[in-house]
């Protein structure tokens, strides 16, 4: 049921973590993974993936034990042999291929179990389980497969496919019909996991076996009469998948015969069935499209009026869902900052990034200025790395409010950003640095010569945020940093530096990546035809 077109995405995303590194230094080869920072089991699946076979020799051994100790009711033999390692997959399947609900309650058990302290790895596990229970139909496996989606790691691409292997269960939709309750909280986030998936790489055919569209309709019928932060961000995410359909329909799914991930319980219904299919559940988003932004428009304000009332985890995910919507929030959003009722100030600030009032940015220069000693910080040598403890408390996000000043532009931002590139803190050097670019600059001449000094940094982040800042500036120099990335004849670095452009929002690039869009190589087309549709969507006015 995975195919090996995410398997360079899962690794890109591995590099993603040094990608100052990567392009801070002129876009020098990028380095493949140490063989020690992807485990055995990770570096086993992706064989897998790449159409290796799986040891049929191991699996009939392991079903002919196994049926032994289950003849004999000596569960406890099986669960002992369970254990982490690359035999975890073929003992998986060959419980899934036995058949019996006392295979699938062995199975199930195992998610009670933390197999690895590599987050990829564990989700390997996880996937194998979930792909061996989904063959048994053993639903009572659900709930517990619905906590493990919905807490995985969301910077994982794999976690997506978590996310559609859960949603595919038959009694999924039965969660969704109960927004209100614990369970289906979590299946809304897992359905909007899903469908982000499409984004990070999950073939539309895999969407179509979930019958996304099918679930989204169900979980619409019954929809909160109360804003609800979760259904809000499922929404926004339907939103984007119905821009991108377009692009969709011109890429090829990746499900040939070129290799992938042999589950073993995968039954192919052909290419046509399969496309057939995905246009069927496009329509059902489709047809609710133009409702849907009606509704977001009517759920914004009840979402904003609710902040300052409800738990932390409630008050983050409001937050996370304005932030979806670029909803204009400061009016409610700053009195409670002031009063200190925000348990997240840092994901405030990214809402007050996107307020439209340019009396904000006053309002958040005065406020950096009350909590951090700009003048003090500045004077100090600066540090090539960053402090063992946190310079600035946690309760002060300054790093998240010098963001929200690049964005909201202006004068007196200007004259923050300016003084915080000379802090001593790293962290906070790059994330002045990383400000700016994101609109004209008043003082245009001044903002460059500072990036100018700034990319000669001595810490590499430092570097990479300064010269991408040049980039959106416009700075022929930077942009050919990442032009050059482009043009690479490493995979690697030409996806390192396809989502470096759009993550940095370098539109000057765009028609760069629109010509990568119709490259030949589907990898590097489907990532590039996702970057146009990030910049295009950075350009759009909010939901709310």
């Amino acid at each position: 049921m995975l195919h090996a077109f995410v398997l360079v995405t899962v690794l890109v995303m591995v590099l993603l973590g040094a990608l100052a590194v990567a392009l801070a230094g002129m876009l020098r080869r990028v380095a493949k993974p140490r063989r020690e920072e992807i485990s055995k089991v990770s570096r086993q699946h992706f064989e897998l993936f790449q159409g290796e076979p799986m040891n049929e020799a191991a699996l009939e051994m392991a079903k002919t034990r196994y049926r032994k100790w289950l003849e004999q009711g000596n569960t406890r033999a099986i669960e002992t042999s369970l254990r982490p390692g690359t035999h975890f997959v073929v003992q998986v399947r060959a419980l899934a291929e036995i058949g019996t609900k006392e295979a699938g309650n062995i199975l199930e058990r195992q998610f009670t179990r933390k197999l690895s302290d590599d987050t990829l790895e564990q989700l390997w596990y996880w996937m194998d389980l979930a792909c061996g229970l989904r063959a048994l139909n053993h639903g009572s496996a659900l709930p517990t497969l619905l906590r493990c989606a919905d807490n995985s790691a969301p910077d994982l691409p794999l976690s997506h496919y978590l996310a559609v292997e859960t949603a595919s269960f038959a009694g999924f939709a039965g969660y969704l019909r109960q927004p209100d309750s614990t369970m289906g909280r979590s299946a809304v986030r897992v359905l909007r996991r899903a469908l982000e998936g499409l984004r990070r790489g999950v073939e539309p055919s895999r969407l179509a076996e979930a019958r996304v569209g099918d679930l989204v309709e169900a979980l619409w019928d019954v929809r909160p009469t109360q804003a609800d932060p979760r259904f809000a961000s499922l929404l926004v995410e339907v939103v984007r998948v119905v821009r991108r359909l377009p692009a969709y329909e011109n890429e090829p799914d990746h499900d040939d015969d070129s290799g992938g991930y042999d589950d073993g319980y995968s039954h192919g219904r052909g290419e046509l069935a399969d496309q057939e299919g995905w246009a069927w559940q496009a329509s059902r988003l489709v047809a609710l499209e133009s409702a849907i932004r009606a509704h977001l428009r009517r759920l914004t304000q009840p979402l904003i009026r609710s902040l300052g009332y409800g738990s932390p985890a409630d008050e983050a995910e409001v937050l996370q869902a304005l932030i979806d919507l670029k909803a204009n929030a400061s009016n409610h959003l700053i009195p409670l900052l002031e009063d200190k009722r925000i348990h997240h100030p840092a994901l405030a600030m990214r809402v007050l990034g996107h307020s439209t009032r340019p009396e904000v940015a006053t309002w958040l220069a005065a406020w950096i200025s009350g909590g951090v000693d700009r003048n003090r910080r500045s004077g100090w040598r600066t540090w090539a790395r960053q402090p063992a403890r946190p310079s600035i408390p946690p309760e002060t996000p300054y790093a998240a409010a010098l963001d929200a000043l690049g964005r909201l532009g202006g004068a007196k931002a200007e004259v923050v950003l300016l003084e915080a590139l000379h802090d001593f803190d790293p962290t906070y050097r790059r994330a002045a640095a990383a400000a700016f670019g994101w609109r004209e600059p008043v003082d245009r001449a001044r903002v460059r010569a500072a990036l100018h000094i700034a990319r000669t940094d001595s810490t590499s982040e430092v570097k990479y945020a300064a010269r991408a800042a040049l980039a959106r500036l416009g700075e022929v120099q930077s942009l050919q940093m990442f032009r050059r990335g482009l043009e690479s004849e490493d995979l690697n670095q030409r996806l390192v530096s396809i989502h470096a452009i759009a993550s940095e929002n370098i539109g000057l690039l765009w028609p760069d990546l629109d010509a990568l869009a119709d490259a030949d190589d589907p990898v590097v087309s489907h990532h590039a035809r996702e970057a146009v549709a990030q910049l295009a969507e950075a350009d759009e006015p909010g939901l709310g």
